[in-house]
């Protein structure tokens, strides 16, 4: 992770592991019930770091979203505003 001069880390996307919906929350964009997560794993972390993130949170990195669910079609999203 970069570190920024105010101390905060910069976590880097290495790959998306999964996607899920979220059944007890409501999408944030469209207020559907079902939100979509991805499981990250973040470059130069650990597996135990790995995290389950809400979808607008993964759009900086459309590109590994894109292979996410081009390598698995019947996995849950992309959301349409990928």
């Amino acid at each position: 992770a970069q570190t920024h001069d105010d101390g905060s880390a910069e976590y880097e996307v290495e790959m998306i592991l999964n996607s899920k919906i979220d059944r007890r929350s409501n999408d944030p964009i469209t207020r559907k019930k079902g939100l979509l997560r991805y499981l990250v794993k973040w470059k130069g972390f650990p597996d135990s770091d790995n995290s389950w993130n809400d979808w607008p949170n993964m759009l900086h990195c459309p590109g590994e979203v894109q292979r996410f669910h081009e390598a698995y079609p019947a996995k849950p999203g992309p959301h349409e505003l990928f």
